[in-house]
C-alpha cells in the first residue's frame, strides 16, 4: 500500500510540474488528472480507516461475547 501511495504521491507531484509550463488547453485536462489521483489517494485512506474501524469492532464484540460466557459459568 505505501507503494502505490508513493507512486500516486509521485504522478501528482509530475502532474504538477507539466502544469507550470503547460498550454492553457492542456491545463483542464492536467488538473482533471490531477484530481483523480487525489482522490484515489484519500480513497486509500478511507477504506483503511474505514476497515480498522470496522475490525476493532469486530474485537471488542468478541472480547465481550467471552466475558460473558466465562461470568455465566461463575
Amino acid at each position: 500500500m505505501r507503494k502505490q501511495e508513493e507512486l500516486l504521491r509521485q504522478q501528482l507531484e509530475l502532474l504538477a510540474e507539466q502544469s507550470k509550463g503547460a498550454m492553457e488547453e492542456d491545463l483542464s485536462n492536467l488538473s482533471n488528472s490531477m484530481c483523480e489521483v487525489y482522490k484515489l489517494l484519500t480513497q486509500s485512506h478511507a477504506a483503511f480507516f474505514a476497515n480498522l474501524i470496522v475490525g476493532a469492532y469486530f474485537f471488542v464484540g468478541f472480547l465481550i461475547l467471552i466475558k460473558k460466557l466465562f461470568r455465566s459459568k461463575s
